[in-house]
């Protein structure tokens, strides 16, 4: 996680499918190692450590520090879902690699959060 959050601050994105391309690659790169904790039954924690971060994450990128306390709240919320949807996605790829090519992945996932 801690990588992650080095490695996201380093490459500042500038738009979801860029981030979505940050992300979607930073995992790949950690594949054998999720495939083997998925594997053992161990995908809800992953999506748990990445829920501890995210969110914050996810808040500065889209809108900045001048939120309401409603504002806030809304965006923590929806980077949940977009990120539980996200990594169901990609730990489902990474148990049927032959299904979708990674590419081919990648690019239905941008489509849907353009």
């Amino acid at each position: 996680m801690h990588e992650w959050i080095n490695y996201i601050s380093e490459k500042q994105p500038k738009s979801n499918p860029e981030l979505i391309d940050l992300l979607f690659n930073f995992w790949k790169t950690y594949s054998y190692e999720f495939k083997v904790m998925i594997n053992a039954e161990l995908n809800a924690r992953i999506l748990e450590r990445f829920n501890e971060i995210f969110p914050n994450y996810f808040i500065q990128f889209r809108k900045g520090e001048d939120l309401s306390p409603k504002e806030s709240v809304d965006l923590k919320y929806i980077s949940y879902l977009r990120l539980g949807g996200i990594w169901n996605v990609f730990s489902n790829w990474l148990i049927h690699p032959n299904e979708i090519t990674f590419n081919s992945l990648l690019d239905i996932v941008k489509s849907e959060y353009q």
